[in-house]
C-alpha cells in the first residue's frame, strides 16, 4: 500500500534501448561511451507512474448561445456572484471558475459522498422558491384538472418542470373564485416519502396549486437556519419573513385548513397544514439530510441563477502541486553491471538537474538490482520501493 491518496497511472516496461537513450540524452558526447556501458547487461524491468489525487473537477455548461456578447458578461457576472456567495454560506472554501463561454470549472477538494453531494447542489440549483396554496385533489368539483394532466402528460410525455394550466382549459365557473383568478400550476414532488403524507393532495407525484397576487420568494426570507425536525423527520430549515414581506404572508396564509406548497427549483418539498396565518417566521421541512437542508438554506439566502448549468463530466485532479512520481527497477546480469548503471544514471541525473528537468531521485541497489525513484520526498520514496522490490 503506498498510502491514501497515490493511485496508480501508467505501468509498463523499460529495454535496454529505451534506458540507453535515456541516459545518453543527458550525457556530454565525450561521455556517451559510459552510457552505452551502463545500459550492458540488462536483465528486465518495469516501470510504475503514481500520481497523488487531490480531488474532483466538476464540469458544468450554461446555454448562452442566443446571447449577446455584453449580455454573456453580465451573465458570467451574475454566476460567478451567485455561485461564490452559495459556496461561502455552505462553509467550503471553493472558488468556481465561469468563462465568457459559460463553461463552469469547480475544483473540489477531497470531499465525502455527501459533501461531494451537496456542492453539486450548490451549482445546479435555480434557488428559487415560492409559496402557493395547494388544491384538495378530493374535491369533485378539480377532478377535471387531473383528467387534463393526464391527458397532457400522455401526449407530451414526461417532464420534471411545473406545468401551467392555460385559460383555455380551466372551467369558467373556477375563473370567477378569487383564488383561481391568477391561473392554476401543476408541480412535482420532490420526495416520495411525501407520497403517504399528502394523499390528498398528490395525484402520481404532482401537486395543484393555486397561483394568486402573493408572489412571495426567497428574497422575502432572513436569518435561515439549519436544525433537526422536532418530529424526527430528518433537518428543517428555519426562517423569518422580512417586514416589508410580512403583510403579504399573512394575506396567503390567512386561508386556514388548507396546504400552503412550498416550492423549491420547481418542486414541492412539503405542504404544512395552515392552522393559522404566519407573518413572522416559519420553516421548510421536506425529511432533509443535514447536508441537504445545509445547501438548501445557502442556496436561498445566495439569490437564484437565471438558468441552471447542465452537467458535462466529472473527473479526478492532482493534489495542487504534486507531481506524478515514477517508479522503475532495474535487474543486471552482475554486481558490476548494477553499479556502473547507477554511477551513470547518478551523472546523467546531475546534467539533467542542472538544466532543471530532471526530478530529484532516490536511488536504492540490492546485488543486481537497482530501484530508481523520481519527483518523489524520501518517505513516499521508501514506501514505492517497498512495494516493488519484493515483487521481484
Amino acid at each position: 500500500e503506498l498510502g491514501e491518496g497515490w493511485t496508480k497511472a501508467y505501468e509498463s516496461t523499460l529495454g535496454e534501448a529505451s534506458i540507453l537513450i535515456l541516459l545518453t540524452d543527458q550525457m556530454p558526447k565525450a561521455q556517451r561511451d559510459v552510457a552505452v556501458a551502463a545500459a550492458a547487461g540488462w536483465g528486465g524491468d518495469r516501470f510504475v507512474a503514481f500520481r497523488r489525487l487531490g480531488g474532483i473537477k466538476l464540469t458544468y455548461r450554461f446555454d448562452w448561445k442566443a446571447l449577446g456578447r455584453e449580455q454573456r458578461a453580465d451573465a458570467r457576472k451574475q454566476a460567478l456572484t451567485t455561485l461564490h456567495k452559495r459556496f461561502e454560506e455552505a462553509g467550503f472554501d471553493i472558488r468556481p471558475d465561469v468563462n465568457i463561454k459559460g463553461e463552469v470549472n469547480v475544483e473540489v477538494p477531497p470531499a465525502d459522498v455527501a459533501e461531494l453531494a451537496e456542492i453539486k447542489t450548490l451549482v445546479t440549483s435555480h434557488g428559487t422558491l415560492g409559496f402557493r396554496i395547494a388544491v384538495e385533489r378530493e374535491d369533485p368539483a378539480h377532478a377535471h384538472y387531473w383528467e387534463w394532466l393526464r391527458a397532457r402528460l400522455q401526449a407530451h410525455g414526461p417532464t420534471d418542470g411545473p406545468v401551467t394550466v392555460p385559460a383555455a382549459a380551466r372551467r369558467p365557473e373556477d375563473n370567477k373564485q378569487k383564488r383561481f383568478r391568477y391561473g392554476l400550476r401543476w408541480h412535482r414532488m420532490s420526495d416520495k416519502a411525501l407520497h403517504k403524507r399528502l394523499a390528498s393532495l398528490e395525484s402520481d407525484g404532482w401537486i395543484l396549486c393555486a397561483l394568486d397576487g402573493e408572489d412571495l420568494g426567497g428574497a422575502d426570507l432572513e436569518g435561515l437556519n439549519v436544525q433537526r425536525d422536532l418530529l424526527g423527520n430528518g433537518w428543517v430549515v428555519t426562517f423569518e419573513v422580512r417586514k416589508l414581506a410580512q403583510r403579504s404572508m399573512r394575506r396567503l396564509t390567512s386561508r386556514t385548513g388548507s396546504h400552503m406548497a412550498i416550492i423549491a427549483d420547481g418542486r414541492v418539498d412539503c405542504a404544512p397544514v395552515l392552522n393559522s396565518a404566519l407573518d413572522t417566521n416559519g420553516q421548510i421541512s421536506g425529511n432533509y439530510t443535514e447536508a441537504e437542508a445545509r445547501a438548501l438554506a445557502a442556496v436561498i439566502k445566495s439569490g437564484d441563477l437565471a438558468e441552471a448549468p447542465a452537467f458535462i463530466e466529472q473527473e479526478q485532479i492532482a493534489a495542487p502541486g504534486a507531481r506524478p512520481v515514477l517508479a522503475w527497477l532495474t535487474e543486471w546480469d552482475s554486481v558490476a553491471d548494477a553499479e556502473e548503471f547507477e554511477l551513470a544514471y547518478t551523472q546523467a541525473a546531475g546534467e539533467r538537474n542542472r538544466k532543471r528537468e530532471w526530478p530529484a531521485a532516490a536511488i536504492l541497489r540490492a546485488g543486481t538490482r537497482v530501484a530508481v525513484v523520481e519527483g518523489a520526498d524520501q518517505a513516499v520514496g521508501a514506501q514505492l520501493l517497498r512495494v516493488m522490490l519484493p515483487a521481484r
